[in-house]
């Protein structure tokens, strides 16, 4: 095994300093010397409480959970930024980490500089790093700005050299945070690409991300943390239900942004005639969809109200209740959208709900998350097993001989 975490918790004291360096140290012992003794708050805060997994070569483990579940806390413990409070997390091998951007990297030197730099932390030898330089900076597209600062790049560029750099040095264990979100979309389908390669290579990834869509293409196993404990460990379809189930919430507690937010209030959702305020729905490809969406609202000249589709962070569509919005009296509203079905792909599904009060940009209210969903994987008749992408689309492409062994045209 090359990861054994066994029982890793992690406390913090707060009102006591949550950094484990020296300079946070000092600064908290002055400033308690200032306030005294008896001025001081402290209550128990674990950030990890008994965590414990095994990872072999070729294995990737994603973690997921909400924010404050404790996904970066472990990657910090397993990457030696901190200590934990206890338990063990034995790593066999080199680790590189790409936890946030620009880790490791210095901002006064330049991009190939930080290579050195950031290879030698890794404990890499000179020529070992000198092999591969021409790999790294090619990857990462920024070949022009390589002798700059790293300090006058953008967010995009650090993402970028700092990925190819944990990438390509030879080490055994790769840890990645939330962090390529930051990247493009074309560097993103590359990372993808070098993640699946460097898995072949026999190393051994524990990777967090929100993305849903890129942990059940990426990983072998999922772990869903939930304040700091261990909710799940198997598989990941079975995890991402499990967190699913977990993002529950009740219609009260929805709470929309936007000037119009308080005059808007969510009393009842249903899809196909199921809350998903009470369970975790769950739908197949080829059925139709039924949003029923039940508003108090406080009366309105003209209210267009939206229901939005997400999937990945990308929204696939958004349908209307009217299209020039309507005048409407305070009170109880309810509302339906019909979706046809059998263009869905399996997967989770993010529904988001809004409006606008006439043609006034500021007027609006939305939420893009206020419930989800999960399309099964189930074979389902007219649908294409092979179909790949967001959707299912019903084209299907036609084809003619027009030379060659029976050909029908001229």
């Amino acid at each position: 095994m090359l990861v054994e975490v066994s029982k890793l918790s992690k406390q913090y004291t707060l009102g006591a300093g949550m950094e484990d360096n020296l300079r946070a140290a000092l600064m908290q012992g002055i400033r308690n010397a200032w306030r005294g003794a008896g001025d001081r708050q402290k209550s128990v805060f674990w950030a990890l409480e008994d965590i414990s997994f095994s990872l072999d070569r070729g294995e990737v483990l994603g973690v997921i959970g909400s924010n404050g579940a404790g996904k970066s806390t472990l990657l910090k413990i397993l990457s030696r930024v901190t200590l934990p409070s206890s338990g063990r997390a034995l790593l066999r091998g080199r680790v590189g980490s790409l936890l946030e951007v620009g880790t490791g990297f210095h901002p006064d030197l330049s991009g190939r500089e930080n290579i050195f730099f950031n290879g030698a932390l890794l404990g890499m030898r000179q020529a070992e790093i000198r092999a591969k330089l021409d790999e790294i900076v090619a990857f990462s597209g920024v070949e022009r700005f390589i002798d700059l600062p790293v300090r006058k790049y953008s967010s995009g560029m650090y993402v970028r050299l700092a990925f190819s750099v944990a990438a390509h040095l030879e080490t055994e264990i790769l840890l990645i945070d939330e962090v390529l979100a930051v990247g493009d979309i074309a560097f993103q389908k590359k990372c993808i690409g070098k993640m699946e390669d460097v898995l072949q290579e026999g190393k051994a990834i524990v990777f967090i991300s929100h993305n849903l869509g890129l942990v059940r293409q990426l990983c072998s196993r999922a772990m869903v943390l939930e304040q700091g404990r261990n909710r799940f460990l198997g598989s990941v379809d079975d995890a991402i239900q499990v967190y699913a189930k977990a993002c529950l919430v009740k219609p009260e507690e929805v709470r929309f942004q936007g000037k119009l937010s308080d005059r808007v209030q969510v009393k009842g959702i249903r899809l196909n005639g199921r809350d998903p305020f009470v369970q975790e729905v769950l739908v197949s490809p080829g059925d139709s969809l039924r949003f029923e969406c039940w508003l108090e609202l406080d009366a309105f000249e003209r209210l267009r109200v939206d229901l939005a589709l997400f999937v990945e962070g990308m929204r696939l569509c958004t349908a209307h209740d009217y299209p020039e919005g309507a005048s409407c009296r305070a009170g109880l509203v309810k509302l339906w959208f019909d979706f046809p079905g059998g263009w869905l792909r399996p997967g989770m599904y993010f529904v988001g709900l809004g409006g606008q009060e006439g043609s006034k940009l500021g007027d609006w209210f939305w939420k893009s998350d206020v419930f989800s969903f999960v399309v099964i994987e189930e074979w389902v008749a007219g649908i294409h097993e092979v179909s790949t992408g967001c959707v299912n689309v019903s084209v299907r492409g036609r084809r003619e001989y027009v030379s060659g062994v029976g050909a029908t045209g001229e």
